[in-house]
């Protein structure tokens, strides 16, 4: 692979971010949010799922 090719990887998906606003945390939406990705990602023939999953910087009092 060579130039822009050598980034592209049929059938690879990265999943960068989901954003759950503060009064909704905590109540498992996350799961849900990831659960439907992988569901999709099945449905229109990813092979692969990368997550990167951070954790937000706690709030100061």
């Amino acid at each position: 692979m060579s130039g822009s090719s050598a980034l592209y990887l049929e059938g690879v998906w990265s999943v960068t971010c989901f954003v759950v606003r503060k009064g909704f945390r905590r109540q498992g939406l996350m799961y849900e949010l990831a659960a439907a990705t992988v569901e999709y990602g099945r449905q229109v023939g990813a092979h692969v799922l990368e997550g990167y999953p951070t954790e937000p910087p706690r709030e100061r009092p």
